[in-house]
């Protein structure tokens, strides 16, 4: 599968894999509905909530792969 621009990528809370230059991760688009915090605001999530915004945003992702068979 090749790397697709990152503004086709789900924004659903599908699991994806994102890259930027240097990095390649997986990470779900997630909404935080302000309840928190007195704003709402969304992003690139990854594992133990690590987020990505800015330079460090990915900018390229592609679907998971489907484990093999074994």
């Amino acid at each position: 599968m090749d790397w697709l621009p990152i503004e086709s990528a789900p924004k659903d809370g599908t699991r994806i894999l994102i890259a930027r230059p240097g990095y390649v991760g997986e990470a779900s688009w997630i909404r935080f509905d302000g309840s928190e915090d007195s704003y709402a605001r969304e992003g690139w999530v990854g594992r133990g909530l690590t987020s990505w915004t800015g330079s460090d945003a990915p900018t390229v992702w592609q679907p998971i792969p489907a484990p093999p068979n074994a």
